[in-house]
């Protein structure tokens, strides 16, 4: 890939046009795994520090897609297992309300609380994996085929990630589910 070659150069317009092609795709990658955006924000800046550092080193420089959406669901599970064993898992975001009337606040409250069990509800029920997959399939619109490489795993095996994953939300958008 021409991109990277210049990048290796030394060139700021090449390193600037990789991270403007893949910033997206690496943020939600990580956002589906943490579920947090200062989180995903985080890991995001690591994933091209690691890419910048490891340039040089790519074997499949026209793959570089594939790479960095790996590396970001690796080093996201990484930052999760890291959390659990040490046992301080990231808090959920945390809403500001106006506090304009009672009235106001009680509903506004009413529906952080229902998005918030909705939430903790769709982390308990999707593994990491089948969230990744669902981001790069709507959000990215990657084929199976894409979600394989860059996840390494056998497409037979997105395909049933994705769609445990979309059984899992028709269940939960009111066939048998909380709404």
């Amino acid at each position: 890939m021409d991109l990277i070659d210049n990048a290796i150069k030394g060139s700021n317009v090449a390193w600037n046009e990789i991270i403007r092609r893949y910033q997206r795709r690496v943020f939600a990658v990580a956002l589906s795994v943490m579920r947090n955006s200062d989180d995903a924000d985080e890991i995001t800046q690591e994933v091209f520090v690691k890419l910048y550092t490891h340039m040089e080193s790519l074997k499949n420089r026209d793959g570089v897609g594939s790479w960095l959406t790996k590396t970001a669901y690796n080093m996201s599970c990484d930052k999760l297992r890291y959390r659990k064993i040490r046992g301080w898992l990231s808090s959920s975001a945390k809403s500001d309300y106006d506090v304009a009337d009672d009235h106001s606040v009680s509903e506004r409250i009413q529906k952080a609380e229902l998005a918030e069990t909705i939430g903790k509800w769709i982390d308990a029920k999707l593994s990491s994996k089948e969230r990744a997959v669902v981001q790069l399939r709507i959000g990215e619109e990657m084929s199976f085929l894409e979600i394989a490489e860059a996840l390494g795993l056998s497409q037979s095996s997105v395909k049933t990630y994705y769609y445990r994953a979309v059984d899992k939300m028709k269940m939960l958008s009111g066939k048998g589910g909380l709404l």
